[in-house]
């Protein structure tokens, strides 16, 4: 990628080297959107049908993408004096930590998998496979490549109806997960027998049952 600074051309290869809240926000935003985009239409070309794998209860959202696009830039900003080699086994590593932390949180925390990789090829306990790390290490790669361009993009976003826009959906969205978890933790207890002990729960049970939550995360799966 080029750019003219004072009538010169200079080739920008690297980030600005600047992380902030700001970008990481609309990235895990844009790498969330994109994750349930991805696997919709994955499942649309492999079983023919539409299938929304979000996570957050009220947006459409997949956290997992959304983390994973988060942990690539600050790769690319941490290590963009690393050689490609580095570069690809941290983004390996670093999206082999995400699944495993998510997996371990579903499974020891809800009794519960959103995804199973037991099938694969040197899986680690279903969370991950050598295929999908090395997926990881590729993605990241290539996102480091676009990783300029995007922050030629965050230097237009500085108005303030971008960082109005910042706060008001971080607010939202930090609902929405309170909202989630709490979902998830009653739809796990319902699992077990346990009922609601205060108003809230039960205000939860009633508006976000059994058949609500199995319709909107159609690949999770009591263990």
């Amino acid at each position: 990628m080029k750019k003219y600074i004072n009538g010169n051309q200079k080739t920008v290869s690297e980030s600005d080297g600047k992380i902030t809240y700001f970008k990481l926000f609309w990235l895990f935003i844009v790498g969330s959107l994109a994750g349930v985009l991805l696997e919709g239409f994955w499942c649309l070309a492999r079983y023919g049908m539409w299938e929304t794998h979000v996570v957050t209860i009220f947006e459409p959202l997949c956290v997992l993408y959304g983390f994973g696009m988060v942990g690539c830039y600050i790769g690319t900003v941490v290590l963009s004096k690393k050689k490609l080699p580095f570069r690809f086994l941290a983004f390996v590593l670093t999206g082999t930590l995400i699944e495993i932390i998510c997996g371990a949180i579903l499974e020891y925390g809800l009794h519960m998998k959103a995804w199973d990789y037991s099938g694969c090829y040197m899986n680690f306990k279903g969370y991950v496979s050598l295929s999908m790390s090395l997926i990881w290490g590729i993605l990241g790669i290539a996102f480091s490549r676009a990783v300029p361009l995007i922050d030629s993009v965050f230097s237009k976003m500085k108005t303030g109806f971008w960082r109005g826009a910042c706060v008001l959906l971080s607010v939202l969205l930090v609902f929405d997960v309170a909202v989630t978890a709490g979902c998830f933790i009653r739809w796990s207890e319902r699992h077990r027998g346990i009922e609601p002990s205060n108003r809230i729960e039960m205000i939860i049970d009633g508006r976000f049952g059994d058949e609500m939550m199995q319709n909107r995360y159609v690949e999770w799966k009591f263990i």
